[in-house]
């Protein structure tokens, strides 16, 4: 895979577990509503505040993408002894605990809202986006299609791209606000890491479509644009790194000091 397209996406076990605020009540069915979000602002950070009050209809969007990413953590998870049910009382359990399947929610949840904004904003339900704009071409590179090309006839970029730009954005301004506010604390960069990882699972695999132009069916001119990945190859992508991690040490030797002096015990697993 090219190093341009690699995912770094790093599980951790952390004790203790700060408990989570009110972004994950988002994962709960008892407040999938963006009225019941937004009444509670004053728990919210100052750009989830803006969006509640502002742009509304965003928030719409970002729930949309909450209960896309639990309904895949059920999924992908649907043979495990946790099989991510999103019912207040476990939910908000397993977010406090020492595993792995925390740092999955909140990348899978990141990436179901990047997905959620991308996708209404192709659709035209959001008026502050619209068509993303054409990426630089090179000349001597013609756009991989499903994994190859055949070489054949001229493109150019075009029609509607989805705009992931916009989506990763909103992703970012509503779930990591208030982390941001303490980025010296362990548990906020581990937090907003797993929260990158999952939007980059959606913007790093964005997907080439191409249309045929030309007479008799001829494919004289292709016109491409860039598309988001089936949610679903997301999350098997995210699940791959939850199985498939390894254990890592990624902090150096002052960090790891600071965290023993804290009382902190952090396994990469």
């Amino acid at each position: 895979m090219h190093s341009q397209y690699q995912l770094a996406l790093f599980f951790i076990l952390l004790c203790p577990v700060n408990i989570i605020g009110m972004w994950w009540a988002v994962g709960s069915p008892l407040v999938m509503d963006p009225n019941s979000i937004c009444r509670k602002t004053k728990r919210l950070g100052s750009k989830q505040a803006d969006l509640c009050q502002n742009h509304p209809e965003i928030v719409t969007e970002v729930v949309k993408g909450a209960r896309l990413g639990v309904r895949e953590c059920q999924y992908q998870f649907r043979f495990r002894r946790w099989n991510c049910t999103s019912h207040n009382k476990y939910f908000g359990k397993i977010l406090q605990q020492d595993i792995r399947e925390t740092a999955f929610v909140y990348a899978i949840t990141a990436a179901g809202v990047t997905h959620a904004v991308t996708q209404a904003c192709s659709m035209g339900e959001l008026l502050q986006c619209g068509c993303e704009a054409p990426p630089p071409r090179r000349a001597d590179t013609p756009p991989i299609v499903d994994g190859a090309w055949d070489g054949g006839g001229a493109w150019e970029w075009g029609g509607c791209g989805d705009d992931v730009e916009f989506g990763y954005e909103k992703s970012k301004q509503f779930m990591d606000a208030k982390r941001r506010k303490d980025k010296s604390d362990i548990r906020t960069l581990i937090d907003l890491h797993n929260n990158e990882a999952g939007r980059l699972a959606v913007k790093n695999y964005m997907r080439t479509e191409c249309k045929c132009h030309g007479l008799s069916g001829s494919c004289t001119l292709r016109t491409c644009w860039k598309k988001l990945p089936r949610f679903r190859e997301v999350g098997n992508r995210l699940l791959e790194r939850f199985n498939g991690a390894s254990k890592e040490n990624r902090f150096s030797r002052d960090q790891g000091e600071n965290l023993q002096q804290h009382g902190i015990g952090c396994e990469w697993v």
